[in-house]
């Protein structure tokens, strides 16, 4: 290659140049851009939202294996039970939160007191209905016939004459105790966190993967 002559020196300085660069498609690709962190926050939003009903979902099943549920207190949307607060794109947080304040107890455990002088605890002679409440006649101060003793090692227990002359026979109704240990297992939060690991990553993997199929 040759060196420039003074002729094409005189060229470069005296003249005027302008060089164009077109990038075609570079308007649509900087709205793209500016439209990804909305569509990683509506992603965000709808994996959380999806998340937090799995949770739900787990802690019904839970509730409903591990305690005695009557009622309908425990439908999804009802007052009591396990609710959800959904997550938005300018709320990216979702809640899922136990509503029944007599579940509160089962979490982390806890030892009550009673407000008389005793807790009855029913046992198995007790008759309850269909749906697992006890028949208000078979409530301790409802019971006819019924006295207290003490056991030899000291246990307080509601006994039931049934029958009657020869043939009747004593019928154990309640253990009494002066305080309940409640155990923790309810699980709410464990489990939960299990739930949370297992499902996060494949929500927010779909819910990208189609708010970036759909974004305009």
């Amino acid at each position: 290659m040759g060196t420039p002559s003074r002729r094409d020196a005189d060229l470069f300085q005296g003249g005027r140049m302008k060089i164009n660069v077109d990038i075609q498609g570079l308007e649509a690709t900087a709205k793209k851009i500016f439209n990804l962190e909305k569509q990683i926050r509506y992603a965000g939003a709808v994996a959380l939202t999806r998340t937090a009903q799995e949770v739900q979902a787990a802690a019904i099943a839970n509730i409903r294996r591990e305690f005695t549920v009557r009622g309908s207190w425990l439908r999804t949307g009802g007052r009591f039970g396990v609710g959800i607060q959904r997550a938005t794109k300018d709320n990216l947080q979702a809640v899922v939160e136990n509503r029944a304040p007599w579940l509160e107890a089962h979490e982390e455990g806890e030892v009550r007191t009673p407000r008389g002088q005793h807790f009855a605890i029913a046992q198995p002679g007790v008759r309850r209905t269909k749906t697992e409440v006890i028949a208000k006649a078979q409530r301790p101060t409802r019971l006819k016939r019924a006295f207290k003793i003490e056991t030899d090692s000291g246990v307080p227990l509601l006994l039931q004459r049934v029958g009657r002359g020869a043939r009747s026979l004593l019928r154990v109704m309640y253990q009494l105790t002066s305080r309940a240990k409640i155990r923790p297992e309810l699980n709410f939060v464990k489990q939960g966190r299990v739930v949370v690991f297992r499902v996060w990553k494949r929500n927010f993997d779909e819910a990208l993967a189609q708010a970036l199929r759909t974004a305009r």
